[in-house]
C-alpha cells in the first residue's frame, strides 16, 4: 500500500500526454484527484480542450476509468499510484466541419494477383455502405472512383479533377 502519508497527504502521479507530474492529495477522493489533476494542466492543455471540444477523464494504468472514491482508493493500494488523463470527445456538443469532402478510392480488380493475393477486393456493398454513411448520415460530399479497375495514372487524374 502507498504509505507516503505525510501530514495527511498522499503522493501519486498523473500522466498528461507524455508528462508525468507528482501530486499531493489531502484526501483519497475522486473530487480531490480531479482537483489535483486539473492543477497539472498547462495552458496548451486548456487550449486543446477548447479547440477540440474535449473533456478530461482519469484512468488507471490499466485503462480503467476512475469515477469514484472507491476507484481512487483501489489505485492507492499499489506502491506507486499513477493516473493518466484521457482526452474524451464531449457528447452532446457538435463539432462543425465546414466544406467536408470524402474521397473514396475503391479498387476491386487487380492486375497482379500474386503481389496483392492477400488483399481482399472491395465489394459493391462496401462502397454503397460508405456512400450512405458519408452522404446520408454525415451530409458530406462524396466522390468515388468510376471504375473498379484503375491504374495509378488514372487514380492520379481522378484526384486532380
Amino acid at each position: 500500500t502507498n504509505q507516503d502519508k505525510k501530514e495527511d497527504e498522499w503522493t501519486a502521479y498523473v500522466i498528461i500526454d507524455e508528462r508525468k507530474k507528482v501530486i499531493k492529495m489531502k484526501e483519497l477522493s475522486f473530487e480531490e484527484l480531479l482537483f489535483q489533476a486539473n492543477h497539472c494542466l498547462e495552458s496548451k492543455d486548456f487550449q486543446k480542450i477548447y479547440n477540440e471540444n474535449l473533456k478530461l477523464q482519469l484512468a488507471d494504468m490499466r485503462n480503467n476509468i476512475i469515477e469514484s472514491d472507491k476507484d481512487v482508493m483501489k489505485e492507492f493500494e499499489s506502491n506507486e499510484p499513477t493516473f493518466k488523463i484521457i482526452w474524451a470527445f464531449q457528447l452532446g456538443k457538435t463539432k462543425i466541419i465546414r466544406n467536408a469532402l470524402v474521397m473514396l478510392i475503391a479498387i476491386s480488380e487487380y492486375d497482379d494477383n500474386n503481389t496483392w493475393k492477400y488483399l481482399k477486393n472491395v465489394k459493391e456493398k462496401d462502397v454503397k455502405n460508405f456512400k450512405q454513411l458519408f452522404e446520408q448520415e454525415l451530409n458530406y460530399e462524396m466522390i468515388c472512383n468510376p471504375y473498379p479497375k484503375m491504374t495509378k495514372n488514372e487514380i492520379d487524374e481522378f484526384i486532380d479533377k
